[in-house]
């Protein structure tokens, strides 16, 4: 098993790079990716933490984009921290974020709710604050018993304090990921879809194909059975590379659980040879 969707205390998980490692190795994972949100802060001392370990630590990220309305998230495997075209685009993603925090803030303080910016710094510690930190001080305060309620009343999309960050194409981050050596991979496709997966898979893909999209998660912590096979079937027909992962926070979200998501996750360490292989071609060139 593989779990190649991971997130530390440098976003907005709540383990340190370390202890991912060390929750990697005590589950017998053959290998495992740091992907926390637009920071490759954590990744030096998650390589440090695997080094002899005989685990795979897989250097990643996780950016967001936006295209026609939707937020599309995209994974980047095996990319060089180092890269100098990342610095300004992951400083402005994060000040884009900080912006918006403030804004949510001001919006819940409308509403009633007592909580202030500084206490939310606090909670995150990180370079990347976002969303799940505001939820779980609103959790702590007992406004709520577990942050999804938070996201489902106050944080999703079309509720009171939901604000659209501004948010690069996905067209620029598939490429800048590319440029860093790395594999562009689309997180959690059809997450959050009541229907029309195929149709809305096929019509991103339409845009992001060209734009040079490597792969698609095909295994995630809330995907079924079906939802595996549909995607399973559209990277077949389109050639992309499969991956996967459990996207775990720690108690940020404490039914996710590192490497076997809500319990039934197993992605296949067979996954992982082809998306290492396009990534050290990449390098090379």
């Amino acid at each position: 098993m593989i779990d190649l969707h991971t997130h530390s205390t440098f976003s907005d998980g709540s383990d340190t790079p370390e202890q991912l490692v060390d929750q990697a190795l005590a589950l017998g994972l053959k290998a495992i990716a740091l992907t926390d949100h637009d920071t490759t802060g954590g990744l030096k001392e998650f390589k440090e933490a695997a080094a002899g370990s005989g685990l795979e630590a897989v250097p990643g990220i996780e950016m967001s984009s936006l295209w026609l309305s939707h937020e599309i998230h995209i994974v980047g495997l095996y990319i060089d921290p180092d890269y100098d075209g990342f610095k300004k685009v992951l400083e402005e993603n994060r000040a884009n974020r900080d912006l918006r925090n403030t804004v949510i803030i001001n919006r819940l303080q409308h509403l009633g709710y007592n909580i202030t910016m500084d206490e939310v710094r606090e909670v995150a510690k990180g370079e990347s604050v976002g969303r799940p930190h505001i939820a779980r001080i609103l959790v702590n305060k007992g406004y709520f018993e577990r942050t999804q309620q938070v996201f489902d009343h106050l944080l999703r999309r079309g509720q009171s304090a939901f604000v659209q960050r501004k948010l690069p194409h996905p067209d620029e981050v598939i490429k800048l990921i590319r440029a860093a050596g790395g594999a562009a991979v689309w997180a959690h496709p059809v997450s959050g879809l009541q229907s029309g997966e195929r149709s809305y898979v096929k019509k991103m893909l339409k845009y992001m194909l060209p734009a040079g999209l490597d792969g698609m998660e095909t295994f995630y912590s809330s995907f079924n059975v079906r939802q595996t096979e549909l995607l399973t079937e559209l990277c077949e027909m389109n050639h992309l590379l499969r991956s996967g992962g459990s996207d775990y926070h720690g108690i940020n979200q404490p039914s996710v659980h590192i490497g076997i998501g809500g319990g039934m996750l197993n992605v296949p360490d067979e996954l992982l040879p082809p998306i290492r292989a396009l990534a050290q071609e990449r390098k090379v060139q």
